[in-house]
């Protein structure tokens, strides 16, 4: 769904949209957002995302020029998406000129689990990324509430971890709300490439089943994502490959007219 983007002067005030619905919902969600400098003014689109099932993605790019005192063009592009099959994220953001960008993908969904013991379960993160330029990134992930948690700051690859505790149950309810985010702009070219996702693995002591989630779908498509105790996940930064906005800065910085966007679509 494509609708007009309000401008902010700085990147922080992009103002994407941080929709937060009741725990127990399933629900993936992608934001991107470009501001650019025109000859009239600031010029902003919004792109966003939601699905129930599935992925989803988000796609936005923007060049605009500026003639006179400081003649040149500024363009941005931003990229946002979300997996409940592959329980992941992905986002980016990229800039060149006077352009700001923010790319945010959100994943709520409700974990379901069958104990026959007071057990401890463990989900690791692996995070893939790169910052050059007048950029940031941040990720968050929270179980059982609330609704915002604080945010790690992101200065490349990296693992987060998150603990909690399972009860003796036939069916015992975890709420789950992870988001990335990536920005860049104004301050300068940048680029944030968190497009390599941020994946989950969990791992699963003995007595403990991960009997699936309120979508049905989460981490349906990744027999890797389950650990045994003491497992570890792969070392971030394993699979790394240059992603959308990283190959849309190469192509400015050698002059190639416009942006041309390669758009992937996640499973």
């Amino acid at each position: 769904m494509r609708r007009p983007f309000v401008a902010g002067v700085a990147v922080a005030a992009l103002g994407l949209a941080w929709i937060c619905p009741a725990y127990g919902l399933a629900i993936i969600i992608a934001d991107a957002g470009v501001t650019v400098q025109t000859q009239t003014g600031l010029l902003s689109e919004f792109n966003h995302g939601s699905a129930r099932h599935g992925s989803v993605h988000a796609v936005e790019t923007k060049c605009g020029s500026t003639p006179g005192f400081t003649p040149g063009t500024h363009c941005g592009d931003a990229e946002a998406g979300a997996s409940l099959r592959g329980g992941s994220l992905s986002a980016s953001a990229g800039v060149f000129g006077r352009a700001a960008s923010t790319g945010l993908a959100q994943l709520y969904d409700t974990l379901i689990y069958h104990s026959i013991v007071d057990q401890t379960v463990n989900l690791d993160v692996v995070i893939d990324g790169s910052l050059s330029g007048n950029a940031f990134a941040f990720f968050s992930i929270g179980v059982n509430g609330p609704e915002f948690e604080p945010s790690v700051t992101l200065t490349g690859n990296n693992r987060v971890s998150v603990a909690f505790n399972v009860p003796v149950a036939f069916r015992y309810q975890v709420p789950l709300h992870m988001s990335l985010e990536a920005a860049a702009g104004f301050g300068g070219p940048g680029s944030a490439d968190f497009s390599h996702t941020a994946t989950v693995f969990m791992e699963l002591p003995a007595g403990v089943e991960f009997v699936g989630s309120e979508s049905g779908e989460f981490l349906a498509d990744r027999t890797d994502a389950f650990l045994r105790p003491g497992g570890l996940p792969p070392l971030p930064g394993a699979t790394s490959v240059p992603g959308p906005s990283t190959l849309s800065l190469l192509s400015l910085a050698l002059g190639v007219s416009g942006i041309k966007l390669i758009r992937r679509r996640r499973a």
